[in-house]
């Protein structure tokens, strides 16, 4: 889940967020880790924390 802070909108997955805010502007406040938090999540949530995962392995 996502939770967007400014707003206090709650997204079950990032196809929703991204519609709502509009791809552009939903991957721009992914990149730079502000006004989105994600929750309740068991796998990664973004590319960035896949590829950490993968180097640690």
């Amino acid at each position: 889940m996502i939770y967007h802070i400014p707003t206090k909108s709650i997204f079950k997955n990032r196809k929703d967020a991204k519609i709502h805010f509009g791809t552009s502007k939903y991957l721009k406040m992914e990149k730079d880790k502000r006004d989105i938090i994600f929750i309740n999540s068991n796998s990664s949530a973004t590319n960035e924390l896949q590829k950490n995962n993968r180097k640690d392995s």
